[in-house]
């Protein structure tokens, strides 16, 4: 597996947002540290408790992200994706 904070970092672009519970299922518990490194890398990121159905979660929502989504296609399908600096 790839590093931590490259796993929150995929999870974040493809899906705009991430919890704790998540992270802790995945085997990382220090999510806030990691949210802490992305925003001195220009990461703008905003957290939240919400509800969830084992009662209450942290999320972190992806405001602004230092990286552009760049998808690879063949005959209309998606076949690869890279992340690059703005």
């Amino acid at each position: 597996m790839k590093n931590q904070e490259e796993f929150v970092i995929k999870h974040l672009m493809e899906n705009g947002s991430i919890s704790r519970d998540f992270c802790l299922q995945n085997f990382i518990s220090r999510l806030g540290a990691i949210i802490c490194d992305l925003n001195k890398d220009g990461w703008e990121l905003e957290g939240a408790f919400t509800k969830s159905p084992k009662g209450k979660d942290y999320v972190y929502k992806l405001k602004n992200s230092p990286l552009t989504r760049v998808e690879y296609k063949v005959d209309g399908k998606v076949v690869g994706i890279k992340y690059n600096n703005k």
